[in-house]
């Protein structure tokens, strides 16, 4: 979609959000090798096969998945059972498991009651999602442009196995490392040097991929998070930062300060917001824990887009975990 309104200008009105989710819809079966509208329904049609009648998906006739798509049912959001059952059947499609379908159609429905919700007047009351109150319009409108409207889309939080993807050093990304107060470990560096691509017109704010699993407090180059334990994956839980600018073959340094309530394992991942690929210029899993520490990394940007986005995964967790991370720096031309 274009002329989209960003952040700094006003905010997206709930059509506008409609409009950007029915486009998430159709990156993530772009994503998902493009499967034809008829092998789409015929997914669906085993999914129903094989499910209990209290939990039956719905059909997907390839003449809706057309008008949804082409956006002929705007300004309305799609139904819930159509989203579901399209989001579980691109998956499969492009050959994920039953357990990475189930936890992206759960961020899928929380994206969509936010949305849902948001096409209710101020005045009126939220709609309950599952026994639960959702958010007023005006937190949910801004919450959801911070994922759809800043060119994510589904982005990091989107299809979530290919967050899973080898990086360039699969072999630094799997080696925890120690503070750079300690020996340096191959690859690091000291201090960050030269122009912070952090800065503006990068979005200055951090987020989180599902509210229902954490908060974030953040503030410019800090945030604070406390994430519940129990999820499976790290990239179950992320805390993004959009629209950072890296060019391909350019050389950056990343440095931050962490500290944790307990000695746990993090990823910091720098990856483009494209599905399907989020194509990785560095991922590196570390170890965090109550003694604060400085990291610092060097890379080699691999893809030039200025909507990179700097993640910080901290799910995977057996139990509730709190990280604190501040003076992050991510500069250019750095040596």
């Amino acid at each position: 979609m274009t002329g989209m309104q960003r952040s700094g200008d006003a905010p997206a009105s709930s059509a506008d959000l409609a409009d950007e989710f029915v486009a998430a819809l159709r990156r993530l079966r772009a994503g998902s090798g493009r499967p034809s509208f008829r092998r789409l329904s015929e997914i669906a049609e085993k999914r129903i096969a094989n499910s209990a009648p209290e939990s039956r998906p719905e059909p997907l006739p390839p003449s809706t998945i057309s008008e949804v798509l082409a956006g002929k049912r705007l300004p309305r959001m799609p139904r819930w059972g159509f989203v579901e059952s399209y989001v579980a059947a691109c998956l499969h499609a492009a050959g994920a498991d039953d357990a990475s379908v189930a936890a992206e159609i759960a961020r899928w429905r929380a994206r969509w009651s936010a949305l849902a919700a948001a096409e209710t007047p101020e005045s009126a009351e939220t709609p309950e999602i599952d026994g639960a109150r959702s958010p007023g319009r005006r937190a949910i409108a801004a919450a959801m442009a911070a994922v759809f409207l800043l060119g994510t889309g589904t982005g990091v939080a989107g299809t979530l196995w290919w967050t899973q993807r080898p990086s360039p050093d699969s072999s630094a990304a799997a080696t925890p490392d120690d503070c750079v107060t300690a020996p340096a470990p191959a690859g690091t560096v000291s201090a960050p040097a030269g122009k912070d691509v952090l800065q503006p017109p990068a979005r200055a704010d951090w987020w989180i991929n599902d509210p229902a699993l954490g908060t974030v407090d953040a503030d410019g180059g800090r945030f604070d998070t406390t994430v519940a334990g129990g999820t499976q994956r790290p990239a179950d839980v992320l805390i993004v930062r959009s629209d950072i600018t890296l060019v391909q073959g350019h050389v950056y340094t990343l440095a931050f300060t962490a500290e944790a309530d307990r000695g746990a394992t993090i990823r910091v991942r720098v990856q483009d917001s494209e599905p399907p690929a989020y194509h990785p210029s560095f991922s590196r899993d570390l170890t965090v824990g109550p003694a604060t520490c400085r990291h610092a990394y060097r890379f080699t940007g691999a893809k030039t887009s200025p909507h990179s986005e700097l993640t910080f995964q901290v799910g995977g967790q057996p139990e509730r975990f709190r990280l604190r991370v501040s003076d992050v720096v991510m500069a250019e031309g750095s040596s």
